[in-house]
C-alpha cells in the first residue's frame, strides 16, 4: 500500500515536471514565433519606406540642413495590419546634401516586441532631360515640322547602322504641364510629324494631317514638372578687363598685355571681325549685350571651353555671317533676349550634346523676352534650357538636343532631333534639379538602392 502510494506520488511529480516543461516550451516556441512576426513586420516597413522614397513623396525630407524625419508625414506612417501588430518607417534626410544617403528605420511591432530594422539608403535622382521639348505651357508644331530622336553613343543623326538601320528614332517626346499640344499641317511644306509620345494633361490636337506616332500617341502627365530659372555665375575678379569692346580688326586673346583665363567686358560687339579665346575652361564675364553688327567682313567667336555669361545675344547671318565656334565644353549663360537669325549658328564643334548648355533667363519676371532661331543653315548642337521664356524655332532650323521652355513653337520646315544620350547625362549645375509637384515638390528620383542594413537591439 505504501509502495503504492510512492509510486502515485513519483508518477504525479513527473508528468508535473513534464507539464512545466511543455508549457515554458510553448513560451518560448509563442516568443520565437511573435519574434519572426515583428522580423517580417519590420522588413514590410523597410519595402514601404523604400517605395516613399521611390514615388516623390513631397514628405520625403531633403538633405541637410533639412533633417525632418517622416512620421510629421502622414502619407509616411503605415496603419495597423492586425490585432496588436503595426509597423512604421521612419525616414532622416541626408547628413551631406552632396551625397543622398537617407536612413530609413523599419519598425515592426507584435504581441509586446518591437524590432527595427536600419537601412541606409542612396536616392538617385533621374536625368533632368527625357523629352525633346518640355514646356510649362503650349508646345506648336505646325507647318511641316517634325520632332524625333537620335542615339550620339551610335553617331550623328540620320548616320547608317548597317542592314538599312539609320540612326533616327521614334523618342522624340513632347511634355507639357498645363499647355495645349498642336501639331498642323498646312498641306504645303509636308505632314508636320511627332515621332515620340506627347505626354500632358489635354488631349492633343493633329490637325490638317499633323501626325503623332508614338507608343502611345498620349498619356496623361501624372505630376507637373518644376524646371528651377538658371542661376547665372556671379561676377568673378576679373584678370583681364576689356572695357565696351567693338571690334575694328581681329583679335585674339589672351596677349602678353591680357593674359589670364578670366576675361570681363561691360558689352561685345563682333562688328564684322573675328574674337578668339584659345585659353580652355576660361570664363568670359559680359555685363551688357554680345552681338554681331554688320560688318567688312564674317563676325565670328572662336571659343575654346568654359563658362561665358552675357547679357542680350543678338547674332545675325544677314550680311555677312555672325557665328560662334565652340571647341569644348561650355555653358553660357544669357541675361535677356536671344536671336540667332538667317542661319546664325552657334556651332559646337564636338556635336556632342552635353558639351554645350545655352541657359537663359529674363532680366525682369516681367520681362517680354524670347529666343528666337531661325534660318535654314541653323545647326544647334546642344541643350537649351529657357524654362520662363518663349522659344521661336522657325524657317528650317535644326536643333540636335532638347529645349526646356515657357511655350514652344517649331514651325516652317524646323526640327527638334533628340539626343537619346541626355537620358543618362546627370552632370549639371547644382541649381539645375527638376522636381515633381511644383517649386516646393521633390527630385525626380531614378532608384533607390540598399547600401547597408542591419537590425537594431534593445
Amino acid at each position: 500500500m505504501i509502495l503504492g502510494y510512492f509510486l502515485l506520488v513519483v508518477t504525479l511529480g513527473l508528468s508535473m515536471s513534464q507539464s512545466m516543461r511543455s508549457l515554458g516550451g510553448l513560451r518560448l516556441d509563442s516568443r520565437y514565433v511573435a519574434q519572426q512576426q515583428t522580423r517580417h513586420l519590420a522588413e514590410a516597413a523597410l519595402d514601404n519606406g523604400m517605395r516613399q522614397l521611390l514615388t516623390n513623396n513631397a514628405c520625403i525630407p531633403g538633405p541637410a540642413p533639412d533633417q525632418r524625419t517622416s512620421p510629421a508625414c502622414p502619407l509616411a506612417q503605415n496603419p495597423a495590419v492586425g490585432p496588436n501588430t503595426s509597423y512604421t518607417a521612419t525616414i532622416t534626410g541626408p547628413q551631406n546634401p552632396a551625397l543622398p544617403i537617407y536612413q530609413l528605420d523599419a519598425s515592426g511591432t507584435n504581441a509586446g516586441i518591437t524590432q527595427t530594422l536600419r537601412a541606409m539608403v542612396l536616392r538617385e535622382s533621374a536625368a533632368p532631360f527625357p523629352d525633346a521639348v518640355f514646356a510649362e505651357g503650349n508646345i506648336n508644331v505646325t507647318f511641316g515640322s517634325r520632332i524625333d530622336s537620335y542615339d550620339s553613343a551610335l553617331g550623328l543623326y540620320n548616320a547608317d547602322l548597317g542592314g538599312g538601320v539609320f540612326n533616327v528614332g521614334s523618342q522624340g517626346n513632347l511634355e507639357s504641364n498645363t499647355g495645349l499640344v498642336t501639331v498642323h499641317d498646312n498641306n504645303v511644306n509636308g505632314p508636320s510629324t511627332v515621332a515620340g509620345t506627347v505626354i500632358a494633361n489635354l488631349t492633343p490636337a493633329e490637325t490638317n494631317g499633323g501626325i503623332i506616332t508614338g507608343t502611345p500617341e498620349y498619356t496623361v502627365q501624372p505630376q507637373d514638372i518644376y524646371y528651377p530659372p538658371p542661376v547665372p555665375p556671379a561676377e568673378p575678379v576679373c584678370s583681364s578687363e576689356l572695357g565696351n569692346l567693338s571690334l575694328g580688326a581681329d583679335r585674339t586673346y589672351p596677349t602678353p598685355l591680357k593674359p589670364g583665363p578670366i576675361f570681363c567686358a561691360d558689352s561685345i560687339d563682333l562688328n564684322g571681325h573675328v574674337l578668339t579665346f584659345t585659353t580652355p575652361n576660361a570664363q568670359l564675364y559680359v555685363r551688357g549685350q554680345f552681338k554681331s553688327s554688320i560688318g567688312p567682313a564674317d563676325s565670328r567667336l572662336v571659343w575654346h571651353s568654359g563658362t561665358i555669361r552675357t547679357g542680350a545675344l543678338y547674332l545675325d547671318d544677314y550680311s555677312p555671317e555672325g557665328d560662334v565656334h565652340i571647341s569644348g565644353k561650355t555653358d553660357w549663360y544669357v541675361v535677356g533676349q536671344v536671336n540667332l537669325l538667317n542661319g546664325a549658328d552657334i556651332n559646337n564643334n564636338t556635336k556632342v550634346v552635353e558639351d554645350f548648355r545655352l541657359y537663359v533667363t529674363k532680366t525682369s519676371p516681367m520681362a517680354l523676352e524670347t529666343v528666337d532661331i531661325r534660318g535654314v543653315a541653323t545647326d544647334f548642337y546642344g541643350l537649351l534650357y529657357a524654362p520662363e521664356m518663349h522659344v521661336e524655332v522657325d524657317i528650317g532650323p535644326h536643333i540636335y538636343g532638347a529645349i526646356v521652355s515657357s511655350t514652344t513653337d517649331v514651325e516652317n520646315g524646323s526640327y527638334v532631333h533628340y539626343d537619346q544620350a541626355l537620358r543618362f547625362v546627370t552632370d549639371f549645375p547644382a541649381w539645375l534639379v527638376p522636381l515633381v509637384g511644383g517649386p516646393s515638390g521633390t527630385p525626380k528620383v531614378a532608384k533607390v538602392a540598399v547600401k547597408a542594413m542591419r537590425f537594431l537591439y534593445p
